[in-house]
């Protein structure tokens, strides 16, 4: 349906689905009645939500796995047949307009189960794309706001997708995650979420911290969770791990006001 439109009604479209978290052909539905002005269209969907929403529920597998097709076996990837390889996922990145080196890149990978940095096997990419409903990348691009917020304000869903940045950083042959992959992760998770961080992550670069653990890598949300700015109610009998009881003695010896 989307290959018959023009560049502007594509962009329209987008928009639309951006506006409205609605499908394509409820986006398409609306802005031909609307003689494709989006405002009016967006209108005429919140009037007739129910009606609108309940259109095209299922993603086609058959558009799914075409899209994969686009982006697999990339000529410059060596990542075996039937996988999109580290250019292909660039590529697949770019057509999104999602930086690379963002939260909603590792949300993605997160979304669709990746099991492999810069790599999405064909049923990974398919039962992802199935599960959240879409099968083109203009209705992908405008669920990403939904998901980025689905992370913002439900706990358990951020704790997720926390729990999965840890394996999902580090290699098979690998029982801690190197610190410079940890602090890109929690940079991209944390970002400006918890006062402590800044401070914390100031520690491990004067400690030349080399790795993290699992247990340290779970425990360290806890802590930014659960522990006030001025650490006064830090338990040190707790079970807490080594790196955090050193964490609070080098805080106290260099609280965060004198960081900032």
């Amino acid at each position: 349906m989307m290959n018959k439109l023009k560049s502007g009604q594509k962009e329209k479209v987008r928009q639309f689905m951006q506006f409205t978290n609605s499908n394509e052909r409820a986006a398409i539905t609306c802005l031909t009645n609307c003689n494709w002005n989006v405002e009016m269209a967006c209108d005429h969907f919140f009037q007739n939500a129910n009606y609108f929403m309940s259109m095209e529920k299922t993603a086609d597998t058959h558009k799914i796995d075409a899209l994969f097709r686009v982006y697999a076996n990339h000529a410059s990837d060596d990542v075996g047949p039937g996988r999109i390889g580290p250019n292909g996922m660039l590529q697949f990145l770019n057509d999104l307009r999602v930086d690379p080196t963002s939260r909603m890149a590792l949300i993605l990978a997160w979304k669709l189960k990746a099991e492999t940095q810069c790599e999405f096997s064909e049923d990974e990419f398919r039962d992802g794309l199935m599960t959240m409903k879409v099968d083109s990348i203009e209705k992908l691009q405008a669920k990403l706001p939904s998901l980025n917020e689905e992370v913002a304000k439900d706990i358990k869903s951020f704790r997720d997708l926390y729990a999965y940045a840890f394996n999902f950083g580090r290699s098979c042959s690998q029982r801690t995650l190197p610190i410079e992959v940890a602090l890109a992760y929690w940079d991209m998770l944390f970002d400006e979420r918890y006062v402590l961080y800044p401070h914390f992550k100031s520690f491990l670069d004067e400690k030349k911290q080399k790795g993290i653990s699992k247990d340290q890598w779970n425990l360290v949300l806890d802590f930014m969770t659960t522990v006030k700015p001025d650490l006064s109610n830090y338990d040190s009998e707790g079970a807490w791990p080594v790196l955090l009881d050193e964490y609070v003695e080098y805080a106290k010896a260099n609280p965060i006001r004198n960081h900032q």
